[in-house]
């Protein structure tokens, strides 16, 4: 008797928790999969933040938002930053590949973006005198 409440219970958990998943309401980060950066140079990496089958999703407010889970930043709208839309990180002096992911926590829920991979390309001074060139042709 005990397996079969056991069986059911799990039964119910299941769907449950499948049910909640594909419900595909609250807020979601959405960032570019790959940022490339030339070494040493400086990279934004930029998420927008969406909500999704929510009654009036104007009335959620971001709490905070962290990248890698390392420092908890407030949102706050005296930051100078729109935090409503989107949150950003800049990294300078870029020198190593590395994967970022940004973790945002509203009233209306939380979601974590899928990893960003920074790639850091190396060029040389040929490299960068026709990387130059190139970025100006057809201006």
């Amino acid at each position: 008797m005990s397996s079969l409440w056991l069986y059911l219970t799990l039964l119910y958990a299941a769907s449950f928790v499948q049910n909640s998943a594909s419900s595909g309401s609250g807020v979601t980060l959405k960032c570019n999969e790959t940022v490339e950066v030339e070494a040493g140079e400086m990279v934004t990496l930029n998420c927008t933040i969406t909500y999704s089958g929510l009654d009036k999703p104007q009335d959620c407010e971001c709490l905070s938002y962290s990248w890698n889970n390392i420092e908890i930043i407030p949102c706050r709208q005296d930051n100078g930053l729109d935090s409503v839309t989107y949150v950003s990180l800049t990294l300078s002096n870029v020198t190593k590949n590395g994967t970022y992911t940004a973790t945002i926590k509203t009233d209306c829920g939380r979601a974590t973006s899928s990893p960003i991979e920074v790639q850091v390309i190396q060029l040389g001074d040929g490299d960068r005198m026709e990387h130059s060139n190139n970025t100006h042709d057809g201006e």
